[in-house]
């Protein structure tokens, strides 16, 4: 996936695409170490890459909900935090557009948990996504570093 940096003021800042403002009630948390100092972002600015996370955690990997979210918190260092009760809702949504599917693993000895794959519209999807992040990474950087700041 790729990352937007900004650079300014001598730090390098992090944002993420935004598609979806709605999406941003499901992550409950986002913050950004800059030197040393940790930095909350509003949410709102995360909301529409809810997807995207989500999809691609998923691909190439069957997961079940709370290894989502400890996934999602390794992956971004604790940038990201989603609360269970935040993911589960998403999930439903995401399985009623038919992006992933779930279903449940039995276990003998443990609780049985309920995973969630990703779906053939889910993989068009996720290409779609990661186009529009591209698109909008490289058109961010244009007009706040020029041409020559651009990937």
């Amino acid at each position: 996936m790729s990352v937007l940096r900004l650079h300014c003021h001598g730090y390098d800042y992090l944002y993420t695409y935004i598609e979806h403002l709605c999406y941003s009630r499901y992550i409950e948390h986002l913050r950004i170490n800059l030197g040393g100092e940790a930095l909350t972002i509003d949410k709102g600015l995360i909301g529409g890459s809810a997807i995207l996370l989500i999809l691609s955690l998923l691909d190439g990997c069957d997961r079940y909900g709370y290894e989502i979210i400890k996934e999602l918190e390794l992956r971004s260092d604790r940038t990201f935090e989603f609360k269970e009760g935040s993911l589960y809702p998403l999930l439903h949504k995401l399985e009623g557009k038919g992006l992933i599917k779930s279903y449940i693993q039995t276990y003998e000895k443990t609780k049985d948990r309920k995973y969630y794959r990703i779906t053939q519209s889910g993989i068009e999807k996720l290409v779609y996504e990661k186009k529009q992040w591209d698109i909008f990474c490289r058109s961010v950087n244009k007009v706040i570093g020029g041409e020559a700041h651009a990937y």
